[in-house]
Formats: C-alpha cells, structure tokens, sequence
C-alpha cells in the first residue's frame, strides 16, 4: 500500500511540475519577439546620433574644456529642407536615384518619432511647438530648460535603395538664434555596418 507521506509527496511534486509549466508558458506568451532595426530609420538615425553627433561634439567640448553632454533634444515630428539641390548627385558621389526617389516618397508626409534610438546619450523628444514656446523667451531659456544638451536636432525620414545597402537622411541642427546647419548624409552599408560616405551642406547661419 502508498503511505498518506507517498502520497503528498506525489501531490507536491505534480503541483510543482504544473506550476512549472504554467509559468514557461506564461513567460512565452509575454515575451516580446527582438526586433531588428538594422534596415529600417532607426538604424540610421542612430548610426548618425552615436558616430557623427555625440562623438564628434563632445569631442570638440572636452578641446574647447567645456562639460561633455549628457543629452539631445531631438524634435519629435520628421522635417525636411524643401528645396533639393540640383547637384545631390554629384556631391553625395554613389548616390541612387532610386534612393533620392524613396527619400522624396517618405518626406512628402512627416512621422512622429518614437525614442528606439540606440545611442550613449539620453534622448529628449520634443514637439516643434514646445520649441518654438521656448525659444520665444530666447536661447537661455532654452539652455535653462535643457542645460545638458547643445540646441536640438531636427531628422527627416530616411530614403532607401530597393536592397536596402544604401541610405539618404537630411539633418538640422541648431545650437543658438545665429549657429546652426542643415546637410544631407549619404550612408552606405558595409560589412554588415552603416558607413558615412558623404555629406553635403546646403544650410548654415
């Protein structure tokens, strides 16, 4: 005969296998699947804010002796500079038309940012018209608002090649009412990695 001890312990120990289970399948349930942003804006987005934003600015601060960034303001709605120069091609050299052609399709409406930026700095998405309120009261006020951040960034969408090995982006900066620029970024993928090929400045003040 099974002793009432046999017993409990079968008990207990079928309990603990149900429990067991439950919880492998609960955890599959609610795990989210990786997402893989390598082709996608994202991407480009971040390869430009680690390798030609945040490395090259604080770079130049900690020569100039000033404090190192800590954040950037990024404007949370995509813009774009309205006029594309006649001589893209010839400056951004490799450029596709079917890159400039996927560019002029995605910026002929504006994407709300979302913060999957994946950059050593903390990102600060803000709307165009909390900006325009806050520089109404002048830069320092926007420095007092923001005091780890140099002005702020404004992204269009990204264009891409049918491949997806080539990538078009146009960035503004503003860092105060007379300093700032607005350039086009050619990127190329290489070995698996987003490469800065050219650039073309078609803005400064």
């Amino acid at each position: 005969m099974i002793s009432s001890i046999s017993v409990n312990k079968i008990i207990t120990t079928l309990m603990n296998i149900a429990c067991m289970l439950l919880l492998g399948i609960l955890n599959y349930s609610c795990a989210k699947p990786a997402v893989d942003y390598s082709f996608d804006d994202y991407s480009i987005y971040s390869e430009f804010l680690q390798d030609d934003y945040i490395n090259d600015i604080n770079k130049l601060r900690t020569k100039k002796k000033q404090k190192i960034n800590k954040a950037v303001v990024i404007m949370s709605e995509t813009k774009i500079f309205k006029i594309m120069p006649d001589d893209l091609k010839a400056n951004l050299k490799g450029l596709k038309d079917e890159t400039i052609q996927d560019y002029i399709i995605k910026n002929k409406t504006t994407m709300t940012l979302e913060n999957k930026f994946r950059c050593d700095m903390k990102v600060i998405l803000v709307k165009e018209s909390k900006i325009k309120k806050i520089l109404k009261k002048g830069w320092d006020n926007f420095k007092k608002k923001y005091p780890y951040s140099s002005g702020f960034i404004f992204l269009s969408r990204v264009g891409f090649n049918k491949d997806k090995t080539q990538a078009l982006i146009y960035v503004g900066e503003l860092w105060g009412p007379l300093a700032g620029g607005g350039y086009y970024i050619l990127y190329n993928l290489e070995n698996g990695e987003w490469v800065n090929k050219a650039s073309l400045l078609v803005w400064i003040v």
